[in-house]
Parts: C-alpha cells; structure tokens; sequence
C-alpha cells in the first residue's frame, strides 16, 4: 500500500481526466457511458474521502461501473491501490494518441 496524494497530485490528476475526456469515445459497444465514469471519477477526486462516499452518490446496481470507477480514483487518491493514475486507464481510449499512432 501506497502513501496517500497530496493535493497537488490530486488536481493535477482532475486536470488530466478534465482534459482528455473530450478525447475518450463516450460510449462503448454495449452503450455504457466512458464519459459518466470519468466525470465520477473527477466528483471523486473533487469531493469524496472514502468508498462509503461513492456507495452514497451511487447507491444503485445499475450505477455499479461508475460506482467502481469512482472507488478506484478514490483507493488512488488514498493511496490504498499501487495501480496506476485514474488518467493512464483511459489512455488507451484517448484519440490524441491513436491519431499519433
């Protein structure tokens, strides 16, 4: 386990998945939403301290893939989660880079 962000780490975080999201296909193939689930993530970032805040804001099944989006900027945020940036997943579907490519 990791040790938590600090607040700069934290807003430069928002400012990335602020900034790409316009670049991220909105939908997938089975309709979900890329776009809700980034704006979750951002509301995480922005506004929640824990994973009982995203079980609050999202209490629903149906909410399940933006309810676990918002956790794991969260674990991130909390340094509970080694993985990588909330940003670097979404890279892949970033079309600034495929266009690179």
């Amino acid at each position: 386990m990791g040790k938590a962000k600090t607040d700069k780490q934290v807003d430069k975080e928002i400012e990335a998945l602020k900034e790409m999201k316009p670049f991220v296909r909105e939908f997938t193939a089975f309709g979900d939403s890329n776009h809700d689930k980034i704006d979750a993530q951002i509301k995480a970032l922005e506004e929640m301290n824990d994973e009982e805040d995203a079980d609050d804001e999202w209490p629903d099944e149906a909410d399940n893939e933006v309810r676990m989006c918002a956790t794991d900027a969260i674990r991130w945020m909390n340094g509970e989660d080694d993985g990588a940036q909330p940003s670097k997943n979404w890279a892949s579907l970033d079309s600034r880079k495929k266009a690179k490519g």
